[in-house]
This record gives C-alpha cells, sequence and structure tokens, in this order.
C-alpha cells in the first residue's frame, strides 16, 4: 500500500470527516475530536508501553457496535480520558449514538498521551478535560483548523493509526515541532 498526503495534508481532507479542537494554554493540553453526519467505521492500533483508551474495545469486528459518533484524541493522560464525558453530553443532546429501546447511547472511542510533565499547570480542582472536550465537538467542522497543543513531555511522536470512511488513515502528531500529519491511501 502506498500512501500519499492529502490535498491540504490535513485529516479533513477525508470527505465528510469533521473535526473540533480545544486548548489551554496554561494547562499546556488540549483535546481533539473527529466526527461526521453519520456514524463511521473504525478500527484501531494501540502503541506505546502505557496506552491509555476507552471504548477502543467495541471496535473489535465481533462486537455489536457497528458505527462510532467520535473518536477523541486528549492530553492530560488518566484524566483526559474525561473529555469523552463532554463529547458523549453533546452527542446525546444531538440525539446520536447507538439506539437501545428509548434510548441513544454515543459511541466514542478514546485515546490519550501523557503530556502531565509538559511544565503546564496541572494544579486544577475540577478536571478540565470534560469542558475542553464538549467546546471540541463544539468547534467541529469540515474546514481547515488550527491544531489543538498536544505535548508529550518525552517529545517522542505519538502516532494514532485509524481506518474511517474505508480508507485506511495514519495520522500522527509530533510533540517536538507541533505538526499533525495524515497520510492516507488513494
Amino acid at each position: 500500500m502506498t500512501l500519499k498526503p492529502g490535498s491540504k495534508n490535513l485529516i479533513t481532507d477525508v470527505p465528510g470527516l469533521n473535526v473540533g479542537n480545544a486548548e489551554d494554554h496554561i494547562l499546556k493540553s488540549g483535546v481533539s475530536v473527529l466526527t461526521s453526519s453519520n456514524p463511521m467505521t473504525a478500527s484501531y492500533c494501540v502503541m506505546g508501553g502505557a496506552p491509555g483508551t476507552r471504548e477502543t474495545d467495541l471496535l473489535e469486528p465481533d462486537k455489536t457496535v457497528h458505527g462510532i459518533d467520535a473518536i477523541v484524541l486528549s492530553g492530560g493522560s488518566a484524566f483526559g480520558l474525561d473529555a469523552t464525558n463532554g463529547v458523549v453530553e453533546y452527542l446525546r443532546e444531538q440525539g446520536k449514538g447507538f439506539a437501545i429501546g428509548p434510548f441513544n447511547v454515543p459511541i466514542v472511542p478514546t485515546a490519550i498521551i501523557f503530556d502531565l510533565r509538559n511544565g503546564g499547570d496541572k494544579t486544577w480542582h475540577k478536571n478540565p478535560y470534560p469542558a475542553l472536550g464538549r467546546q471540541a465537538i463544539e468547534n467541529a467542522s469540515m474546514a481547515s483548523f488550527s491544531l489543538a497543543f498536544l505535548c508529550n513531555s518525552s517529545n517522542e511522536l505519538e502516532v494514532v493509526s485509524v481506518a474511517l470512511l474505508a480508507k485506511p488513515l495514519v495520522a500522527w502528531f509530533c510533540a517536538s515541532c507541533r505538526r499533525f500529519s495524515l497520510a492516507f491511501s488513494a
């Protein structure tokens, strides 16, 4: 398989995919949300020595859920997993989600990076990530976007590999140069 960058080298090069970001410069962290108007088919690959995820098991092919409503990529280590709460609440209000009787349960797989020692102020009393997740999904659009600040204290390359809309994607964020890149097969 040959990978090539999209025309803007942004994940929004994938038709129908919306991206929203929220960041906190004092915290030196942020949240990115990928979503679309229809449920998306997704898969995942977890890499690294201490991965943090939520609802990724639902992406296994033998599970009941056949589509997801959003993907959350967050800083904040384990605290960042709570960014999903803000996204789920927003999607529930929009009537999105997996139908279970009269209820819709938004399906939002999440992955986090460790950025707790990046110099940001982490002395908060209330976890800021649910509000950052909510802000990120409210900002979601197909337009070009500014990148949320996700910084890994070791300046290692963070790689997220997903498959959306039947096109294999490889997306990566380099903390040292603050660049997010995307490639997908033609």
